[in-house]
C-alpha cells in the first residue's frame, strides 16, 4: 500500500510539506509543497466508491480540469486515474504575478476496487467538476442466486 516507504516516512514527509506550505517556503519551485504531494498521487483527486450487485461507482471531485487530460484506466481491479490539473494561463509571465497559489500539476491515483471489473463496459462522464465513473462488475464478480432443488 504505501511501496518501500514506511508509514511513518509518509506521514514525516506531509508534515514537512505542509509546514512548508503553511510558512510561505512552498512558493519556491525548489522545495516540495502541498501541491506536489497532491500532485504524487497522494489523494488527488479525492474520490467515493459505491458498490452495488453488479457494478461499482467511483466519484472524484477534480474541479477546473480540462477533460482531454483526464485519463481513466482499468486493469483487472485496479483503477488509475490521472491527468493534468492547469495552473497558471500561458500567457501569464511569472515575474507578473503577485500571488500563485494554484500551480500546474501532474496527477496520478491508482484505487484497488473489491473485485473484477467489464473494463470494455466501464464508462467515464465529467461534469460540474465531477468525475463519475460507472464500472460494472465482471460476470464471475457478480453475486449469483442459487435456485434450491425441493425433492
Amino acid at each position: 500500500m504505501y511501496g518501500a516507504r514506511s508509514i511513518f516516512e509518509e506521514m514525516d514527509q506531509l508534515r514537512q510539506d505542509l509546514s512548508e506550505f503553511l510558512s510561505g517556503r512552498a512558493l519556491s519551485p525548489a522545495l516540495p509543497s502541498l501541491g506536489t504531494m497532491l500532485a504524487e498521487g497522494r489523494g488527488f483527486p479525492r474520490v467515493n466508491v459505491f458498490e452495488t450487485s453488479d457494478r461499482y461507482t467511483v466519484e472524484a471531485l477534480a474541479p477546473g480540469l480540462d477533460p482531454e487530460s483526464i485519463h481513466v484506466g482499468v486493469a483487472g481491479n485496479q483503477l488509475t486515474l490521472s491527468g493534468t490539473k492547469p495552473g497558471l494561463p500561458e500567457n501569464i509571465e511569472p515575474e507578473k504575478c503577485h500571488r500563485v497559489e494554484r500551480r500546474t500539476a501532474k496527477f496520478q491515483r491508482t484505487l484497488t476496487l473489491p473485485g473484477e471489473v467489464e473494463r470494455d463496459a466501464v464508462r467515464a462522464d465529467y461534469q460540474d467538476g465531477v468525475l463519475s465513473i460507472d464500472l460494472p462488475k465482471a460476470a464471475h464478480a457478480r453475486p449469483r442466486t442459487i435456485q434450491v432443488q425441493v425433492g
